[in-house]
Parts: structure tokens; sequence; C-alpha cells
């Protein structure tokens, strides 16, 4: 948790290890309405986080959240973290991970090294506006992704040792994950040698303005009482405003 989100209230069981799908938390003051609990999972699943208040019913849910034993993990390497402004470049990370089958600890995968072909695709939420997709430029040639599942690769990344870096350009307001497969590389193979898919969903990206703009359409201007006369009082009036990268 971060420094102004760490629980004060009391999580009852805790920890919870039942595994029964349930938690209670009550909050207290001192959280301010916000805390950050962490969620694990031993087993590979996709899940969903429905939280609930026992008092009036409100609800919400979360998107789902992916435990795989090979997994991409889509990161922001950015100084402005996931404050993503539209008309300007966020810098990103993909780490290609697995789950020791020793330790049961996750590592990253040190053979996904050079360039890899991988599978890019969006999913955009229902509150996405349905404006002009972002690019992604992991150095091979800038890429605009698409809202379904492509038949082949269209990305290439060049990874380090597990790890790759990426460019999110925007041009415009959005709402979306970035969705990453890798099913041609080989790279991830079972017991038997036969190559293993990798995938890898993002956080959800809301990309906003920088600032707007708000103009009064006619205006004269006037700085003085002797200048031109704009409108009488109780006339209407058009104003626009504009939102800016």
């Amino acid at each position: 948790a971060g420094a102004s989100d760490v629980p004060q209230g009391n999580l009852n069981p805790n920890p919870d290890t039942d595994n029964d799908g349930t938690v209670s938390y009550q909050f207290q003051s001192a959280d301010n309405g916000t805390v950050s609990l962490r969620l694990a999972n031993a087993s590979a699943d996709e899940l969903t986080v429905l939280a609930t208040d026992l008092s009036d019913g409100q609800q919400g849910r979360s998107g789902p959240v992916q435990f795989l034993e090979n997994a991409f993990v889509i990161e922001s390497a950015d100084t402005n973290a996931l404050d993503i402004v539209a008309e300007r470049d966020h810098d990103f990370v993909v780490r290609a991970m697995r789950r020791d089958d020793a330790t049961g600890e996750c590592g990253v995968v040190p053979d996904y090294d050079g360039p890899i072909e991988l599978k890019a695709w969006l999913s955009r939420t229902s509150n996405d506006p349905g404006g002009a997709p972002p690019e992604l430029d992991g150095g091979a040639g800038a890429l605009v992704p698409g809202n379904t599942q492509p038949p082949s690769d269209n990305l290439t990344l060049n990874f380090m040792e597990g790890t790759a870096s990426f460019v999110l350009g925007t041009s415009d307001v959005g709402q979306y994950r970035l969705n990453l497969l890798d099913d041609t590389s080989g790279v991830v193979v079972d017991a038997a040698g036969n190559p293993l898919p990798v995938a890898g969903t993002g956080d959800r990206w809301t990309v906003r303005p920088d600032r707007f703009s708000l103009a009064v359409t006619g205006n004269p201007g006037a700085s003085t009482a002797s200048g031109d006369r704009f409108r009488a009082a109780g006339e209407p009036f058009e104003l626009v405003l504009s939102a800016l990268g």
C-alpha cells in the first residue's frame, strides 16, 4: 500500500487464508475512504473482485484479475506513472514472468532475449468514447492496435533477459487495457517441449486531456466601458469548451 492508503481499519479474518472467496473490512475515519489490500492466489485463475457496502448495498466490481503461471506483466516506467495525458508519449515496460515449479515463486524469464513478435490489441471499457487509438513503439516501428485479437503477430518488442520497453503515444482521450499474446515464439515450453502461450493484460489506462480551453463566441473583448457591446444582460451566448493535449 502507498503511504496514503495503508489500512487503518480491521480485516476479518486477518490474514484471510481460508480460500472461501469472502473477507470483510471495517473502515476507520483515518482511512479517508481509501485502502489498499494485497490479493494473492496460488493457482492459475482469472478472478473478479466484488466490493459490497453491507450498510446500503452499494457495490463495485473490478476488471478481470489474472493469475497465470506464464504471463506478461505490463507496467509504467514513466515519471508520471499512470497519469496518461493525450498527445504525449509515455514509457512502459513488459516483463515475461513464469512460476518456478520447485519454489512456487515467480521470476523473469531470461530466455526472452532479442526481438520477439507478439499479438497486441486493446480492450476498451464501457466509458471509452471510441476515439483515435494510441500507437505502440517498441523500437521496430509504430503499431496502431485494434480492438480485437489480430490473426497474426503485429508488434515486435526487443527483450533483454526477460524485459522489454515500449512507448505509448496518444493522440486522443480514451479508456482501455492493452493485451499482449505470444503464441508463436516457442520460448516457453512444457515438460514435453511443446510451446506454451504467454499472455498478459495491462492495467486500465485512462487517457485524459492536459487542459481545457474556454472561448466565448463573438466576444469583442472590450476592455473599457466605451468598447463594443457584446450582449445585453439576460441574452444567451455561446461558450466553446475544448480539451487540449
